[in-house]
């Protein structure tokens, strides 16, 4: 029984090795050449060298033309030109030939480059992408910032969504509290409203008083030309110089 189970556990571990021997052999890094990674390397500090000594205008113009360009190696380098553009200024001028050089083999059949910058004001690392024929076709600058520095930019980035949250929230509670005016300002304009419409109603009125008061004879113009032909004959003058201001019925008594 201890026989076989000798057997049964060296046959695992034999299994367990070769797996292990497999996976090793799939997992072996491709040996680059000494001459590409000589030709890299010159490319790199020659690349850094023409970075470094170029002007802003120089730059600008090139990454214009680069990137209006059919040519997608152009519009790489154009990409990258830009980028280097966005931190220079971070970087600071670059001491010495770039350090640490790291070469291997890309997933899309190019060569990915990795290498260190020493800045006047901070370090940074370097992505860098190459065709087989050594075309540029990626370019990147990571500026490299100490801990306390990536602390003090969170808590500042905290610190600003903070104070905007609480910004926003002080204009809400504001506007809120001036809800409780809007019934002050209905109340208002409704009892004004309520005052114009009694004013016009009590003029309305006084006008239809004073219409009826007056005494309107050209509805009787019939009963005023005889009454005038009358008092003519009575006192025997002509009608032209009677003029009748009003009528009123006088009411007869019963006797």
């Amino acid at each position: 029984m201890k026989q076989k189970m000798r057997q049964v556990l060296f046959c695992l571990v034999m299994v367990l090795g070769i797996i292990g021997l497999a996976g090793c052999s799939s997992k072996k890094k491709t040996q680059i050449d000494a001459g590409v990674e000589s030709q890299i390397t010159s490319y790199v500090n020659q690349m850094m060298s023409q970075l470094e000594s170029a002007d802003d205008n120089t730059l600008t113009s090139a990454i214009k033309q680069y990137e209006d360009s059919d040519d997608a190696t152009q519009v790489a380098f154009g990409t990258a030109l830009q980028n280097w553009v966005d931190n220079k200024e971070i970087i600071g001028k670059i001491s010495g030939d770039p350090a640490d050089v790291k070469i291997k083999e890309g997933d899309n059949k190019g060569y990915d480059v990795k290498f260190k910058l020493t800045g006047e004001k901070r370090n940074a690392s370097v992505s860098l992408g190459l065709s087989k024929k050594l075309e540029l076709t990626s370019l990147s600058f990571n500026p490299v910032y100490s801990v306390m520095e990536k602390m003090e930019k969170a808590f500042m980035n905290l610190l600003m969504g903070m104070g905007t949250v609480f910004v926003i929230l002080i204009f809400i509670s504001w506007l809120i509290s001036l809800f409780k005016y809007i019934n002050v300002f209905e109340a208002k304009a409704k009892a004004t409203k309520e005052v114009k419409v009694e004013q016009v109603e009590e003029a309305v009125v006084t006008e239809s008083t004073v219409q009826e008061s007056e005494p309107e004879l050209s509805d009787d113009l019939e009963l005023v030309a005889v009454i005038t032909a009358a008092i003519a004959a009575y006192t025997g003058n002509s009608t032209d110089g009677l003029v009748v201001r009003s009528i009123k019925r006088v009411s007869k008594k019963r006797r």
